[in-house]
Formats: C-alpha cells, structure tokens, sequence
C-alpha cells in the first residue's frame, strides 16, 4: 500500500500533461489527437490493470499454489520438513 499513491501520482500526472493532445484543434490536429487519444487510453488502461488485475490474478494462483502446498506437506514425511542433526561421529 506504500506504492499506492507514487503510482497513483504519476499516472494521474502523465494523463493530465497528455489530455490536452486529445483537444487540440488546427493543421495536423487529427494526427495530435488520435497520439494523445492513445497516451490518454493507454495509460489509464494500463494503471488499471497494474493496480487491480494483476493483484487479483496473483490471489488466484498464490491460493491454488497453497492449496498444492498443503496437500504436499503430508506426503513430506516425518519432521516438518526440517533437518536432523547429523549423528555424533564415534571414537574407536
């Protein structure tokens, strides 16, 4: 949640300095704005996707893979997973 707001902040920062490409009027205003209607779009899309998809996919899979885990962990065998000490060596 720290990164929240940076990336938050400059999303909003790069749609706004490219929001007025999407206004503009006069020779070559077709070209202008069709770049600008792709910044604008790209980026909002793109934050949104960053921020809530991505996120969500994550859950999904990190959920299947716990749920792999545990069913794993049984079969692991005796310990926890953890290592034994190895044998004091014996003098003759």
């Amino acid at each position: 949640m720290t990164r929240l707001r940076p990336i938050l902040m400059t999303s909003v920062a790069t749609i706004a300095g490219h929001f007025p490409l999407t206004l503009v009027t006069g020779p070559g205003a077709a070209a202008r704005n069709s770049i600008g209607l792709v910044l604008v779009t790209g980026m909002a899309i793109g934050t949104l996707f960053t921020l809530v998809f991505v996120p969500a996919i994550y859950v999904l899979v990190a959920r299947d893979h716990r749920a792999e885990a545990e069913e794993e962990v049984p079969e692991a065998g005796r310990g926890g997973g953890r290592l034994s000490p190895a044998p004091a060596a014996q003098e003759p």
